[in-house]
């Protein structure tokens, strides 16, 4: 199981604890129960609750042991001690889980850009504004859940679709009305909304972000602010007043099956205390809340619905409380995720664009963000907000009654909202894929002397074909594909309907390779209207071989695949022409050829590379490298000949003669030897 969990205890020590062998210690980067025996066994005796003036209720339990030198030393009266020892699983990046779905065993996150359509007019209006001022989804596509925001719509009175961006200057852009982008820096969604139909429409945008992961959290607390319609209120209370309060932990961090442990300080938020200090006023001056069902109360209501609200958490206070049992063994307190944070910012800078507010009540987020311009490349940072059921103990009081000692605990509630921050994050880039190789087709038009048609249009289809370049700095587009489809799971070359643009190389030679086009473009054409398809005139010599390849550009400047080297041939006679056009592969020279015909006589020379004689590489030079002063003695023996890495000398040949009148076979052997002749200056 690929499981990543993140477990928070509290930073404070605790004597008692130590004392009796009950402490966590630190082995192999975890925390774990110490294994030493118990020194003292306990009896654990039912607890009681007493009313406080916060109208919550205290618990008090009293313990029982024998009375040893052990326990007379156990101090009483000592100060409280903080319990709020949690876990949380967080999500894992999807590509790094061994699994190929979301599944209750793991909780994973993927952040991934969608490129759906070209809309130049829309990306030439979004290269000049903001961000927060760019439609969103979620406002735009749902009427029936927004409309207590129609003065917040960016084309009031239409919905977007695919067809209107395409031509956005004359159906979208005269409706757009310039929002309040500070209200958009946190979008909040409230608990009865629904981000479903706005989800369904998100192929009707050219392009967006999509967050999604998966969880697993309890909703008792959750299903208590919204029965008394309270969970937008404290989430606006938490973002505009919230009063907050930091607390260091001892984090420990399991990933991969590995864990270590940290010392973190997390901002932590009084959930007894909120209910009695909000004032239940909605400031909207920095915040869109999506909340079909959000009304004002009157304060009456209010009232009423605080009292059973704070009766609720009355009840949590004995329901979820720890006792003491718990806190001795180190039990995990009940923890709940309420809702999460989704910071978005442009990748390498500090500055948050946009905060996402998002309820933790469905067991997985899936947020789509049109919000973001083409080409830039967006991090998503989530922040968790659990709530910890603990509390804050202290021994109160030792006493002895005969041979047995009693300890009284006194445990206070403290239900504390705990930010954990960066419990996933990941960036995305909308890129547009380049487009399929192009269709090409050569017409020879009538009467015809000196020029052909050349008919190109996009591939209605989809590849994922190795890339394949004219210029080596085009191996960089590679690069952002593979950041736009960083699971590998798209096709490399997809059509997409536009203005297309085409290169045309054309050569006099038929090429060894794509890269000795890249100084022999003829031209590039596009239409001045809206085209997938063009056609070109190109003028040509007569009784002359031109060899073309063609390519598509995409409206971003990404190029498609070229198209096999064709082979054109214009001729004429007396009174027509002829148009010769096929495909050829790259010019293959021949190094070697294995039957040769002839007459009476044959002969057999070596080829040049293996007769050349360069003096650093044939031997002319001494061990030390320096020039040989003499070829007297041995120096002869170790010249060489020829610079083939195969060398013919010393080998043997066989040549078989086959007569082409009789069919006889004749094999010749020939040993090729290189023959030093000797002088007498030589053999000195």
């Amino acid at each position: 199981m690929f499981l990543k969990k993140i477990k928070f205890f509290d930073a404070n020590a605790d004597e008692f604890k130590s004392s009796i062998n009950k402490n966590l210690i630190q082995k192999n980067g975890k925390f774990i129960q110490n294994k030493e025996q118990d020194t003292v066994t306990f009896k654990y005796l039912s607890p009681t609750y007493t009313s406080i003036e916060t109208n919550y209720f205290t618990k008090a339990q009293i313990i029982e042991t024998q009375k040893t030198e052990i326990t007379e030393q156990l101090t009483s009266g000592n100060s409280f001690r903080s319990y709020h020892y949690g876990n949380l699983i967080i999500p894992e990046d999807r590509n790094l889980i061994a699994v190929n779905d979301d599944s209750k065993a793991t909780s994973s996150g993927r952040i991934t850009a969608k490129f759906n359509f070209v809309s130049e007019q829309y990306e030439k209006f979004t290269s000049n504004i903001s961000e927060r001022k760019l439609p969103c989804i979620y406002l735009e596509s749902d009427p029936a859940q927004t409309q207590t925001l129609f003065d917040l719509k960016f084309f009031p009175r239409v919905i977007p679709k695919a067809r209107h961006f395409y031509d956005f200057n004359y159906i979208l852009r005269p409706r757009y009305v310039l929002p309040d982008d500070d209200r958009f820096r946190n979008v909040l969604f409230g608990q009865n909304f629904s981000m479903s139909p706005g989800n369904a429409e998100r192929e009707q945008y050219p392009f967006y972000n999509r967050i999604r992961f998966n969880y697993q959290t309890t909703n008792s607390f959750k299903n208590t602010l919204k029965e008394y319609n309270f969970f937008e209120q404290f989430i606006e209370d938490y973002i505009a007043k919230g009063t907050y309060d930091s607390k260091t932990f001892n984090t420990e961090v399991t990933e991969n099956q590995r864990s270590s442990i940290e010392r973190s300080t997390y901002l932590i938020y009084d959930i007894l205390e909120w209910i009695q200090r909000s004032d239940f006023i909605m400031d909207e001056t920095d915040k869109v809340i999506f909340e079909p069902n959000l009304k004002t109360k009157s304060r009456y209501k209010y009232y009423l619905d605080k009292l059973a609200f704070v009766g609720k958490l009355r009840k949590f206070c004995k329901e979820k409380m720890p006792d003491v049992e718990d806190i001795l063994n180190n039990k995990p307190v009940e923890t709940e995720t309420l809702f999460y944070k989704i910071d978005k910012q442009i990748d390498g800078s500090p500055r948050i664009i946009q905060s996402f507010w998002i309820p933790a009540d469905d067991g997985f987020v899936d947020l789509i963000d049109t919000q973001i311009k083409y080409g830039v490349k967006y991090r998503y940072t989530v922040t968790a907000y659990v709530l910890a059921f603990g509390c804050n103990y202290r021994v109160s009081n030792k006493f002895n009654t005969g041979n047995k000692t009693s300890i009284k605990f006194e445990m206070r509630p403290s239900f504390q909202m705990i930010e954990i921050p960066n419990i996933y994050s990941n960036i995305c880039r909308v890129i547009q894929p380049p487009q399929p190789v192009p269709t090409v087709k050569f017409v020879n038009e009538k009467n015809a002397q000196d020029y052909l048609r050349i008919y190109l249009n996009l591939t209605l289809n989809s590849n994922n074909e190795p890339l394949q370049v004219i210029r080596p700095a085009e191996s960089q587009q590679e690069i952002l594909r593979e950041e736009y489809d960083r699971l590998e799971e798209r096709d490399r070359f997809v059509y997409n309907n536009e203005r297309a643009l085409y290169e045309i190389y054309r050569t006099d030679f038929q090429p060894k390779s794509f890269l000795q086009l890249a100084d022999h473009k003829l031209t590039e054409i596009r239409n001045s209207f809206p085209s997938t398809g063009v056609s070109h005139k190109d003028f040509v010599v007569p009784f002359k071989k031109y060899y073309y390849v063609f390519r598509s550009v995409n409206f971003h400047g990404l190029v498609s695949n070229p198209t096999p080297i064709y082979e054109v041939e214009l001729t004429k006679d007396a009174d027509e022409t002829f148009l010769s056009a096929k495909a050829v592969g790259f010019l293959q020279e021949e190094t070697s050829q294995a039957t040769r015909r002839f007459m009476r006589f044959m002969q057999a020379i070596p080829a040049s590379q293996h007769t050349i004689f360069e003096g650093d590489a044939n031997g002319m030079f001494d061990e030390n490298g320096d020039p040989l002063q003499t070829l007297r003695g041995v120096a002869l023996n170790k010249l060489t000949l020829g610079l083939a890495q195969r060398p013919i000398w010393g080998k043997k040949f066989k040549f078989r003669i086959t007569s082409t009148t009789t069919g006889k076979k004749l094999d010749v052997n020939i040993m090729v030897n290189l023959i030093k002749k000797k002088t007498m200056e030589n053999s000195k």
